[in-house]
């Protein structure tokens, strides 16, 4: 278990492939004190966070998405029941 200074928020071991700036941003999001977390003086804030450096936020919106789900109806919740999504994800390793 690896303790990421976040209190009482431990993960698992953090996979290799994870990036240092991943880990930060992930930190950073999980500060305990609203007044202090990544993101409570706005949207900017996050955006400017070293693991986005290479984003085009003007164009993002444009990107095609690297996941679309198939659901079967407007409420179709069974991406979120029991982790089919991954499978079902091209993106998923």
């Amino acid at each position: 278990m690896v303790y990421l200074g976040v209190a009482d928020i431990f993960w698992p071991d953090i996979p290799e492939e994870m990036s240092p700036e991943a880990q930060d941003l992930i930190s950073k999001l999980l500060t305990l004190d609203p007044n202090e977390r990544l993101g409570a003086k706005g949207a900017d804030e996050v955006k400017a966070h070293p693991f986005f450096a290479g984003v085009d936020w003007n164009t993002v919106l444009l990107q095609p998405a690297i996941f679309v789900p198939r659901v079967a109806n407007d409420t179709d919740s069974s991406y979120f029941d029991d982790g089919t999504y991954l499978r079902h994800s091209s993106t998923s390793r």
